[in-house]
């Protein structure tokens, strides 16, 4: 039997300098073609590149030369958080604020119509934790001048297990009441609406500075209307008094060709006249009636109208991930709900990427 020896040069293969070590033969031309080729030889062919290497191994198949794939251990993901809506006050109330809103995909913009985020770089097989934030509630019909702040909601979060938050949001704020006490929670990623009143119980509250809009100020005389919640384009809109609440924000993370609006603030109670929501989902208030819940994705509810009336309640988060299609998420864990998973963008016919939107609930995932 023939002995094949290996000598020291060859042992050591960390030799880019050296003509000794080891090395696969380079150029389109090597071993081209039989009788010089044969199965199971491999060369670095030059002329093509593979994921940012300046070149791409080969082998030869036996009938040609096949190339490697250059896989990168990462996956760029570009992201869309919202925070729970606000639910509204009763009485004359403000609106809920939207929940805080984040986004790095495009030219879309983030909270208060600030600038995109930088996407996220994620490696392979780690775990991340989703929450997606909570609705606040809004307050039922009551008797009497006192009125009933509606509820705060709760934020969303994209945690690496056991380590870092790698985006967070805020919930929305809640609405003042107005007749009743001052309720604490107003500020939030959008600022819930202040009552009609004077001092701190007309005072709107603040946006989170990246996240939303500030809600409006609440005025003590005729028509004796609260704030609009502030939304995810910027603040309650309105003159001579801001009742109408905030916009939301259009985002193409799904489809450039149909932009879907998110996060709306809620319309501010009033005896008399018409508060609308913001644009993506803010519930309409009420004069002689309730203020509406808020039908979009992370937008505040209604404030409740005169005396007798309930207020809307703020409605739910998402997350939604965007990232190539030669990735996947695994199937959630614990009690985190997909509306899509793993879905296809598909805009200008070409299949390019992947999204899944979150709704609901805590739990893990990790890409393949």
């Amino acid at each position: 039997m023939a002995t094949t020896k290996v000598i020291p040069e060859v042992i050591n293969l960390n030799q880019a300098s050296s003509t000794t070590g080891l090395r696969m033969p380079k150029g389109s031309s090597a071993y081209a073609a039989p009788p010089t080729v044969a199965e199971g030889m491999m060369r670095n062919e030059d002329g093509q590149t593979s994921n940012g290497s300046a070149s791409c191994m080969q082998h030869f198949n036996d009938t040609e030369w096949k190339n490697y794939d250059n896989l990168s251990n990462t996956v760029a993901v570009d992201f869309l958080v919202i925070g729970g809506g606000g639910g509204a006050g009763h009485n004359n109330a403000g609106g809920g604020g939207a929940g805080g809103y984040k986004t790095s995909y495009g030219s879309d913009l983030s909270g208060n119509s600030s600038a995109t985020l930088s996407g996220l770089t994620i490696a392979k097989n780690t775990s991340l934790t989703l929450t997606v934030g909570v609705n606040g509630v809004g307050t039922s019909s009551a008797a009497g001048q006192s009125g009933v702040d509606g509820t705060a909601g709760t934020g969303s979060t994209i945690i690496i297990t056991a380590g870092a938050t790698l985006v967070s949001t805020s919930g929305g704020g809640a609405g003042r009441p107005s007749g009743g006490a001052v309720p604490g929670p107003i500020q939030g990623g959008s600022g819930g609406g202040g009552a009609y009143g004077t001092g701190l119980e007309a005072a709107g509250g603040a946006g989170i500075a990246g996240e939303g809009g500030a809600g409006g100020t609440g005025t003590p005389a005729a028509p004796y209307v609260g704030g609009g919640g502030g939304g995810a384009s910027g603040n309650a809109t309105g003159s001579p008094h801001p009742r109408n609440g905030g916009n939301g924000l259009p985002s193409t993370i799904i489809s450039a060709a149909s932009p879907t609006t998110r996060a709306g603030g809620g319309g501010a109670g009033a005896d008399s006249g018409s508060s609308t929501g913001g644009s993506g989902g803010g519930g309409a208030a009420g004069t002689t009636t309730a203020g509406a819940d808020a039908t979009g994705v992370g937008s505040g509810g209604g404030g409740g109208g005169f005396v007798g009336y309930g207020s809307g309640a703020g409605s739910d988060g998402i997350i939604i991930l965007r990232y190539p299609a030669a990735n996947a998420i695994t199937t959630p864990t614990g009690s985190l709900t997909t509306g899509a998973l793993n879905a296809t963008v598909t805009d200008g016919g070409t299949a390019t990427d992947k999204y899944t939107t979150f709704t609901g609930g805590t739990g893990t995932i990790t890409f393949t």
